[in-house]
């Protein structure tokens, strides 16, 4: 992702503080008689300017110091800033050379100036019509299906990298690189260990439309029918969500099963024909079933995790995982997911026409979405704030969108889905969610 000028410091400087222009980028030559003769040495323009952020606070020096530090490593990257006087967002870098790159000074009560050079950089960032007007915060990921516009971090990317139509209208948005378990839909790999199953590979129609979807069918023997991680690194005390696909196979009954080497931790039970809280609807008949979690103070691995049959309603024949198999029933999988939730905070925008259903489905958090418009929902890992035609949709706890999600399920086409990597401020989201407040210049 694009480091960008941080929200809670101030976003322009002191009006009568700002000074600058282009750069000299033009070679001159003096001949014996005549005007000077000048050639551009560059293909573009460089902007340098001097200005004053005023009366920040401590935390706010603080929070600049780490934003130099850790974001743009000590002033090495450049940024995303909307531009004080165009009033777009640019490219931007902190200018060196001399003893201090950056200066505080002291403004009395308590506050502190800062000051600096900046150096407006050529070209438009990729994600500049995605940033909300009146700020810098450049989105994490873009899925434009109306403008053809795909985006993950800094670049963009194709439509697959981010995002797979699974009906007419409604997408799959999701970021491979958020899933920490290799092999998520090959069941059949090494990495899954089986007990009391065999799988058959690529045997059915995926939620994402390719022939991608494995059965996992249980043996004839007395005992455990699953298929499960072990040695998935994790860190301690640290929220995660683990789930994944299913559809019945003649074996409808199962859990989701989360364990470490520290210990078992918890289990979500379903019915795959008939979903309980936990397991909604995902479009083809697929199901889907996530299960939220923190792990312990000594786990550093998973164990034993993942799908595991059962063959009544409320578990095995002794009540718990095992009983004798009929050699045949099983279920399907598909795209088996574990995310780590510290890194979910922000704020989605989903503009949508024609709808009738559901967004976000699958998520804890969901929201009934009804003709053309926009929904925002702002998460910091705390609460979950949403919002549809400029007022309050829901407010509920934390919000779970594990490692991708159905944005909207029913009919309708999701236009575009764009995702800021922190909580915007109320009255943004409410702006976004009206389509008064767009992109670029305000």
């Amino acid at each position: 992702m694009s480091p960008y000028w941080p929200l809670d410091l101030p976003q322009a400087p002191e009006r009568r503080s700002w000074t600058g222009g282009p750069r000299e980028d033009r070679a001159i030559f003096e001949p014996d008689v005549g005007p000077f003769l000048a050639r551009a040495q560059t293909t573009d323009d460089t902007w340098v300017w001097n200005g004053t952020f005023p009366m920040l606070t401590f935390s706010q020096v603080d929070r600049f110091r780490t934003w130099w530090r850790t974001e743009l490593r000590r002033g090495t990257l450049p940024f995303i800033w909307r531009d004080p006087v165009l009033r777009d967002p640019a490219l931007w870098r902190i200018v060196g050379g001399t003893d201090r790159p950056w200066s505080i000074a002291s403004s009395g009560g308590r506050h502190f100036d800062l000051s600096m050079t900046l150096m407006r950089l050529p070209g438009v960032p990729w994600s500049a019509p995605y940033v909300p007007a009146g700020m810098s915060v450049a989105p994490s990921r873009v899925a434009d299906f109306s403008g053809g516009v795909f985006g993950v971090g800094a670049g963009r990317v194709a439509m697959a990298s981010v995002a797979a139509e699974v009906a007419a209208g409604q997408y799959w948005l999701y970021d491979a690189a958020a899933n920490l378990l290799s092999h998520p839909s090959e069941f059949d790999a090494a990495a899954w260990s089986k007990t009391g199953v065999s799988v058959l590979a690529d045997i059915g129609t995926a939620p994402d439309g390719t022939l991608t979807a494995d059965r996992i069918r249980e043996d004839a023997s007395s005992g455990a029918h699953r298929a499960v991680r072990t040695g998935v690194p994790i860190r301690p005390v640290t929220g995660y969500a683990l789930g994944g696909f299913l559809i019945a196979a003649n074996r409808r009954y199962g859990r989701i099963r989360a364990g470490t080497d520290a210990g078992f931790i918890t289990q979500q039970e379903f019915d795959i024909a008939a979903p309980p809280t936990g397991l909604t609807l995902a479009g083809g008949g697929w199901r889907r079933g996530t299960v939220v979690f923190t792990t312990q103070a000594l786990a550093s691995i998973l164990s034993n995790t993942g799908f595991i049959l059962w063959d009544t309603p409320t578990g095995g024949s002794g009540g718990g995982d095992n009983y004798s198999g009929d050699g045949s029933s099983g279920v399907r999988l598909w795209g088996a997911y574990l995310t780590d939730l510290t890194g979910l905070a922000g704020t989605w925008v989903i503009t949508y026409s024609g709808a009738a259903g559901t967004a976000l489905r699958g998520t804890t958090g969901e929201a009934t979405i009804s003709g053309n418009g926009t929904l925002v929902v702002a998460y910091d890992r705390t609460s979950t704030l949403a919002y549809a035609a400029g007022a309050d949709a829901f407010a509920t706890g934390p919000w779970v969108p594990p490692g991708g999600f159905l944005t909207l399920d029913g009919a309708g086409t999701v236009t575009r889905a764009v995702h800021y990597p922190e909580k915007l401020p109320p009255a943004t989201c409410r702006a976004l969610a009206t389509g008064l407040l767009s992109a670029v210049k305000p």
